[in-house]
């Protein structure tokens, strides 16, 4: 036999043995990821069920094996609350449903007042847990109060959390007071103006009321101005620290809680060209319609909405409380808030 011959004959018992080789390497990798997916099933359902022995919700103990942590107790008890809330409503018992929901509510509050903390995933998952519930009734309007009320609640959770993580203003730097000469009753004091020209203007004259008052500044070292009476803003006026005499603090702690720290004309339209960017503003209450607000810091203001048209652009929310309504518009600034972002608009 010559070499071509041989050749050619070991050509064709390599073209008979290869599929059958490849054949066998195919099965061989199908069995082994089978197994190996089949002993990561059993491992994960293994853990499933320890967790379960402790909780009574699949859909919570799944979470924490992927979470590879506990959730708190209180956690728990919302995320198995909507998933009750959801069962429910599933079988029509919307009345139950809107219980639930409203122990929802109830465990949020108390975890605001207590200032508990959250991952970020709990909030995008009791979200979801609210989204769940009223899909299944769109056009139930009690129903959709209910869950509103829960996403505002969580809007407060998160502002409150923020609020662990951002320190007290530092004491130093300069703070003065607006308000009126000490001969003037304090039921009486005029309010803080600024109209069209406002960045033109200086403030009017203030006074420091107390030795105390001085010597502070917020915590990028910006200068303090505190605030005893509203503001009112006329139509196309821009109010900011080059406006203020380079102050970037507005200090309104000493205002009436129910009292607006800044009150924009009647009409409050965005029309009004009316623009507040980078303030820090503490204290006493804001309705956020007819103003746009960009690079505003709000600490422990009690925020409204009035269902009027919203511009917030890098806006965050620290130790603050929410009064939104309870319908569409509300429920996405509150859902906004919850999962910690700082821009919405609403025309």
């Amino acid at each position: 036999m010559t070499p071509s011959e041989r050749s050619r004959r070991w050509k064709r018992r390599k073209k008979k043995k290869n599929p059958v080789a490849r054949a066998w390497l195919r099965v061989g990798s199908v069995a082994l990821v089978i197994a190996v997916v089949g002993v990561t099933v059993w491992a994960i359902h293994d853990l499933i069920a320890q967790h379960m022995s402790r909780r009574n919700s699949f859909a919570s103990a799944a979470l924490e094996v992927i979470r590879g942590t506990d959730l708190s107790p209180w956690q728990l008890d919302v995320l198995n609350s909507l998933e009750t809330a959801a069962h429910e409503v599933g079988t029509g018992n919307v009345v139950q449903a809107e219980i639930d929901v409203d122990r929802v509510r109830s465990v949020l509050a108390d975890a605001q007042r207590r200032s508990q903390r959250a991952e970020p995933d709990f909030f995008q998952l009791t979200i979801a847990g609210l989204n769940r519930i009223w899909n299944q009734r769109p056009d139930d309007d009690g129903l959709f109060q209910h869950v509103a009320e829960a996403r505002i609640e969580l809007a407060d959770v998160r502002a409150a959390q923020n609020g662990n993580e951002t320190p007290e203003p530092a004491a130093q730097g300069d703070s003065i007071v607006a308000s009126a000469p000490a001969s003037v009753a304090p039921d009486v004091i005029p309010a803080f103006h600024g109209g069209a020209n406002a960045a033109n203007t200086t403030p009017p004259v203030l006074v420091n009321s107390s030795a105390k008052e001085t010597s502070r500044s917020d915590k990028s070292g910006g200068k303090k101005l505190s605030l005893l009476v509203p503001r009112e803003l006329g139509a196309n006026t821009t109010l900011n620290p080059e406006s203020l005499g380079q102050y970037s603090y507005l200090d309104a702690t000493r205002m009436t809680a129910l009292a607006d720290v800044l009150v924009p004309p009647t009409a409050r339209s965005i029309r009004d060209n009316v623009l507040v960017e980078d303030l820090t503003i503490a204290g006493a209450s804001q309705t956020l319609d007819g103003i746009r607000w960009h690079n505003v810091t709000f600490v422990g203001t009690r925020l409204l909405y009035a269902k009027g048209p919203l511009d917030l652009e890098n806006v965050h929310f620290v130790n603050c409380t929410f009064e939104f309504p309870p319908d569409d518009r509300g429920a996405r600034l509150a859902d906004a808030i919850a999962l910690g972002e700082t821009s919405f608009s609403s025309e």
